[in-house]
This record gives structure tokens, sequence and C-alpha cells, in this order.
């Protein structure tokens, strides 16, 4: 939805089923869709802050209870961008990075769809905001079971704290009756068809240009493979090191099958044990310097096996606005309240820290240590000492940051020099491990008490043996030499540098993650077609991955590339980026 200005509601509803007014002139309005309380918005009379707020704020205690009948709910309020910080008292306690006391407001905005969006894998109109000169929109969709007739759902608003206010639409009853009565023998006959809303979703994702078109590989793994029939440089798997077609790991996989069979054919806690995991587990606690360690069946399981064993209802998350997805669900799982700080930002950190800790029984603080869009890392030092005044638990997941960050590819704790500090470090064994599984590492009380805890450990069969042997093997070479990594980050280096010569904007990153921004996501996808016709396989990423705006082509750099390779793939973007008018 654009907003060009601020609008009366007939201006966005140009026929509502009903309207409620208050004294004060202020109006709710909603509409009636099958049977469905389907928009309910509200338009605060006043001009500014003073005016607005008390509505607002009304208005946003009920917001969730509108939601959840599966009512898109809107909130229109015209203000200046000084004044948005007075949102908070309104709809936006459920937007975080709206509270912008920091003076962040134009950053915020610019980042909203992505951090609220596409941060979320919701689907294009479910959650976001707009924003112009004049006015303010935010929208808030959740998927819910329906509402029954229009009695029903003008019932619930009134029930939800609107009882002082009256209909400001002579005969919106009878509108909204007649309206409902001719809609159901329309919905006889599109109700039989029960996966409509996929068939229309996929429709959507289609016309935006949002739909993802799958490439099949066809080899093994490396600097050159085969995609869809044709051998291409890669330029877009995890493949840091080269692990995921390394000799040593594959002689290792291949040992354990001849050992241990192909599976475990149990979960951890009852008969899926092995030898193998433990010595995985040991060797993973010792690389890293800590106490103990667990593995899981991938890094995701990881996520959503910490973070509810450790906190629940009654207790307070805190997480960078761009935390990637499996910590969301984990969070979402644990039941525990979110509070989300500005990306990256401890002074953020701290002001909500400061303002809600007291509100929960236990607090955690979690960050990705390397963001997987942006190649950025997190401030993990001035993190963990505001987590540290808190009282709160300090967790990272260094997905991105194993095998590329610290002493021999280590990962950020030891970046930062954190060793023994930072409670909770999970990680994943399928990027530059190369193979398949997650790890959670930390004090040992913390990976003990997951043993008991963890729903994925109790509850799904155990990784297989030629996964965990390629892992411990992984960590024999990098125990024996840091070749790989030195090498990685040359290769970091010398392709950073020449496609920012060439012109490229390859953003803020710091890691051989390297965004290449190319704005709207149907340039990206163009680019992406035709590097992969010159040879180079690197996919576009477009929302609700990155924010609207903000899509581009993700290069991963990877020790296995060999100079010629980056030349090669530095020529196909060179003369692309040419015909497409990028550079």
């Amino acid at each position: 939805m654009k907003v060009h200005a601020f609008q009366r509601p007939e201006a966005l509803l140009p026929a509502p089923d009903f309207c409620l007014t208050s004294a004060a002139g202020d109006t709710i309005c909603a509409s009636v869709y099958r049977q469905r309380l389907k928009q309910v918005l509200l338009f605060p009379s006043g001009s500014s802050p003073a005016e607005w707020a008390p509505a607002l704020h009304a208005f946003g205690e009920h917001a969730e209870e509108f939601s959840r009948m599966g009512a898109v709910v809107l909130a229109l309020v015209p203000a200046k961008p000084e004044e948005i910080r007075g949102i908070d008292r309104g709809l936006a306690y459920h937007y975080p990075v709206l509270a912008d006391e920091g003076g962040r407001v134009r950053r915020a905005y610019e980042s909203l769809l992505g951090a609220l969006c596409g941060h979320h894998q919701c689907r294009p109109g479910s959650t976001g905001a707009v924003r112009t000169d004049r006015a303010v929109a935010v929208v808030h969709l959740h998927p819910v079971p329906r509402v029954r007739g229009s009695r029903v759902a003008r019932g619930a608003i009134r029930r939800s704290g609107y009882e002082a206010w009256r209909f400001g639409v002579r005969g919106a009853r009878a509108t909204a009756r007649g309206r409902v009565r001719g809609r159901r023998a329309q919905e006889a006959t599109v109700s039989a068809d029960k996966l409509a809303f996929i068939r229309d979703d996929i429709a959507a994702l289609q016309e935006q240009g949002l739909y993802i078109h799958i490439r099949t590989i066809q080899s093994a793994q490396g600097p050159w493979t085969m995609v869809d029939g044709k051998k291409v440089l890669n330029l877009c798997t995890n493949n840091y090191l080269g692990f995921a077609n390394h000799p040593k790991l594959k002689e290792a996989a291949k040992r354990a099958i001849e050992t241990y069979g192909v599976g475990p054919a149990a979960v951890r806690s009852i008969a899926g044990t092995m030898d193998l995991h433990l010595q995985f587990e040991e060797r993973m606690a010792r690389f890293k310097g800590v106490e103990g360690a667990i593995s899981f069946q991938s890094g995701f399981c990881a996520n959503l096996a910490v973070i509810p064993a450790l906190v629940e209802k009654e207790d307070g998350i805190f997480s960078d606005e761009l935390n990637h997805a499996s910590i969301i669900d984990g969070c979402r799982l644990s039941r525990a309240t979110i509070e989300r700080f500005a990306h990256c930002d401890p002074d953020d950190l701290e002001r909500v820290l400061r303002e809600k800790r007291q509100n929960y029984r236990r607090a955690i603080v979690i960050t990705d240590g390397v963001f997987s869009m942006d190649g950025d890392v997190a401030p993990l030092d001035k993190e963990y000492e505001i987590a540290e005044r808190y009282g709160a638990i300090f967790m990272v997941d260094d997905a991105h940051g194993e095998g590329v960050l610290g002493r021999g590819g280590r990962g950020i704790v030891d970046h930062f020099g954190l060793h023994g500090k930072v409670d909770v470090e999970v990680g994943t064994l399928s990027k530059a491990f190369g193979v398949m599984g997650g790890v959670v590492a930390g004090k040992k009380l913390i990976t003990d008490y997951l043993r008991q805890k963890a729903r994925p450990f109790l509850f799904s069969s155990a990784a297989t043996p030629a996964d965990v042997a390629a892992c411990i093997a992984a960590i024999d070479v990098l125990e024996e030499s840091t070749d790989l990594v030195d090498r990685l980050w040359e290769n970091t280096r010398f392709f950073k540098a020449e496609m920012q010569r060439l012109g490229f904007d390859t953003g803020k990153s710091v890691t051989p993650i390297t965004p290449v921004m190319l704005g709207e996501a149907p340039l990206a996808k163009e680019f992406s077609r035709q590097l992969f016709e010159e040879g180079v396989f690197a996919m576009a990423l477009g929302y609700p991955t990155v924010p609207r705006g903000k899509a581009r082509i993700r290069v991963m750099m990877s020790a296995g590339l060999e100079r010629s390779d980056l030349e090669f793939g530095l020529e196909a973007f060179r003369r692309v980026g040419k015909r497409l008018g990028v550079i």
C-alpha cells in the first residue's frame, strides 16, 4: 500500500461495513469479507502526537486481538519525522524499531520492511510500514481462524475496549448484514477449494517477482560445479574452506559408514549416542576453548533446542533486529517476550535492557556473530559487557564465523578474546565445515542441561556417523594448519578490492560474504541470469530475504578458488554490469 498523504477512511476503505466514532472525532472502521473481519483501520482525528496518542494507545492495546481474528490492522497517523516516537505509545509496541530515541528515524525506516517483514519471513503485506512526508502506515497481519458474521466482528471490536464508541455511519448495521448475506452464495462456491490460499499466494509471489526458482546441482560442490546441466564458476555456496568435497573428510565419512553404518536409528537419549558423537563434542569443545559442547542435527535445530530450554513465558529475550530466522523461530517456540534492539547497536541494547529488564524473571541477549546478508560483524565485546551488567545470559550464533574468524577459524568468540565469558555459542557444521549438523558450545553446566531439556536432542534422531566423522576430520585439518583460512581471506581481499575498483557497491561487509548491491529485485534477478549465461553461478537475493530496495547478488568467497577463477568471475561481473548500466 502506498500512502501519498493523510487520507480519510473513505479514501482507503471506500465502503466500510461499519465505522465507530468517538466523542473526540477519532474513527475506527472495519470491513467484512466472506463473513470474516478483514480490515480494521484507525484514523485519529488530531494532527499532533498530543492529540492522537491516546487513541493510538487504546487501539494498540487491542491490535493483537484483532490480528488474531485474521484482520489487517492499520493505523494511519499524520506525523512529521520528529514526531514518530509518539507512535511507540500506540500500535508500535509491536515494533520497537519505531521508538527511535537514538535519533535514527531515517535509517530505521530504510530498513523497516526488511527488519519487520523479510526478517520474519512473512508474505508481502503481512507486516511492514510505509512513510511519506505526511503520514505513517503500520500494518500487521496473522493468518488465523475466521470470525463468523459481521455482527460477531463488530461485537468483538466493541468488546475489545470500544464500548464507548458509537456508530458514525447511518445504516451501517443493515449494510453490513446485506453484504454478508450477498456474499454467502459466493463463499459456498469458493470455500470448497481448501487450498485456494496457496494458489493465491503463489500467484502473488510470481506477480511481484518474488517467486523463487531453484537451480539443481549435479556434481560435488566446488569452485566449478555442474548446475542445470552447465559447468559454471560457483560463487554462491557457504563452502568457505572447500570442505564439502575435501578428500580427508570424504575418507573419514567412508570409514565411519563401514564401522557404524549409515544412521544411528535412535535419538541420542535412548540408543543413538555413539562414541563418535562424544569424540566430536570433546574435540569441538577443545577447538573452541570452552568447557563443553553438544551436537545437533543442524544449526537451525541447535537454535530451536537451546532458546526454549533457557527461557520461558515469564522471561525476556533481547534480540538483534536482524537475527537469523532460526533464532526468531527459537524465540517464538520459547513463548518468552521478544524485545528487539537496533542492529549491531550496543547503546540501543543497553537502552532496551534498562527499560525492560526488570519486567522479566530471566533474560537472554541473542545476536548473530556474522550477519549473513550484509557480512557485518556484531560488536560482541560491547554487547557481552552490557548483558553482564544486567544479569542476562549471553548467546551468539556463529554460523558464518566458524572456520572464518578467529585463530585458524575458531570463530567470533576467539576473534574478540571472550573465551570463558560467552554463555552460549551456537554453530553450524554446514558452512565452513562443509557437512551437516549443529553444535552448542560454552559452559558445561549449560551443555549438560541441554542433554536433559533440548527437544531436538530428546526427540529427533542423532546426526549420522558419516557427518560426525567428517566434522572430526575438519577439526583435524584446521588444527594442523591455518592455510585454508589464510587463503580464504586472501581471496576475499582481492575480490572485494577489484569489485570496488570496477565501480560496484559491496555494502558494509567485513567478512568473505560480499553483497553486490543492485537495488530492485527484478534487476538483481536479471543480473544473476546473465551471469549464469557468462558461466558464473551467483544467485540474486531480494525481498523478503532482504529489505525492499536492497536486492543484491551475494558472492561467497572460498579458499578453493584460484586467482584465475576470481579473474574469470570479475570479468563476467564487469560485462554484465556494463550491459545493465550498473557500472
